[in-house]
């Protein structure tokens, strides 16, 4: 009977919420936990509505993005020949999550920002020099790209202890940038890809107290979130440039089509103690299991304004570029060679 309760509310959550949830429960103490309770008042809605909603995954694709716009390196200054360049570049959101049931397990460190951080290499290429038609001097494209996997000990912003984090960022870029003129406005315009995976893993060094329909219980088990991203984006922006001996100075705006989505999987495997007994596991072993999966469409507008610096000495130089958008900042680091 238990089963057929189960499959009722997976069936009523499926049709009526953007979720896929899956919940096992195995032993006598199941008995004592009502199902409508564990699926529909302390779990599936908390971790959807309240917990990952959508503004926040958007804030989790759109620093990604931003980041990646800003791994493009293409500064401001008008590259006659060829360029290129190493940077690193990271961007957060101001946007949290709120509590949920991991708060009482080893992953109640879990991020509470969309963050993304990677480093990247970038080409500047003058069109007229490399197809030898000087009627497109004055355009600049610029390749940028960053495979790059990571661990706890590579992951900015995001502290974690006692947990597996993995994961894989496989990010590029095209940009083309017109100059008009060597100082004043110029007029770029991109397209990128922001292709992320991160998981995190744990177990429960000890058992920790949560709530099932106002009775006190313990629980000690193990942990998984699974993140990923899959977004397409059309950029368009202009920059104002003044130049000052070595220094070039910029700042503009700029806007982002973003086409794509995001998604978070979580699961939770994990022994619960008994009703009458909140230390007791043994006597009535009973274990549940919880799958709980959301994702959201990204089709969002996304304005953000810009600040930069480039300093030249001879073939080599340095830039530092700042990006800002709503709920959003990235700051990128980069050095490279003119040649």
């Amino acid at each position: 009977m238990l089963f057929l309760r189960v499959f009722f509310f997976l069936s009523f959550i499926f049709f009526q919420f953007p979720l896929y949830a899956k919940v096992v429960c195995l032993g006598l103490e199941c008995n004592q936990i009502p199902v409508e309770y564990l699926l529909l008042g302390n779990f599936a809605n908390p971790l959807v509505d309240e917990v990952y909603t959508n503004e926040f995954l958007n804030s989790m694709g759109g620093a990604a993005v931003l980041q990646n716009i800003n791994s493009s390196m293409s500064g401001g200054r008008k590259n006659p020949n060829t360029r290129l360049g190493l940077g690193y570049s990271a961007s957060q959101s101001k946007v949290k999550p709120n509590d949920f049931y991991y708060e009482n397990t080893e992953l109640r460190e879990l991020p509470n920002m969309g963050v993304a951080a990677s480093p990247s290499f970038s080409g500047n290429f003058n069109l007229g020099h490399w197809l030898d038609k000087p009627a497109l001097a004055n355009w600049n494209l610029n390749l940028h790209f960053f495979p790059y996997e990571f661990g706890e000990a590579n992951l900015p912003f995001v502290k974690v202890r006692n947990t597996d984090v993995n994961g894989r960022v496989s990010n590029f870029g095209a940009m083309l940038r017109y100059f008009p003129s060597e100082t004043g406005f110029n007029f770029g315009f991109g397209i990128f890809h922001t292709h992320q995976d991160i998981g995190l893993k744990s177990y429960d060094r000890r058992p920790t107290q949560f709530r099932l329909d106002g009775v006190k219980r313990r629980w000690i088990g193990t942990n998984d979130l699974f993140y990923q991203s899959r977004i397409t984006s059309f950029n368009v922006d202009s920059r104002y440039v003044l130049t000052k001996g070595a220094f070039t100075f910029n700042g503009g705006l700029g806007f982002v089509l973003n086409d794509g989505y995001t998604s978070v999987k979580a699961r939770r495997n994990a022994f619960i103690s008994m009703e009458d007994s909140p230390d007791d596991f043994t006597s009535n072993p009973s274990s549940l299991f919880l799958e709980l999966d959301t994702k959201q469409r990204m089709k969002l507008f996304m304005p953000y304004a810009l600040v930069g610096i480039q300093y030249s000495f001879e073939h080599l130089g340095f830039g530092l570029e700042y990006m800002v958008g709503d709920k959003l900042q990235s700051l990128n680091i980069s050095t490279f060679l003119q040649f």
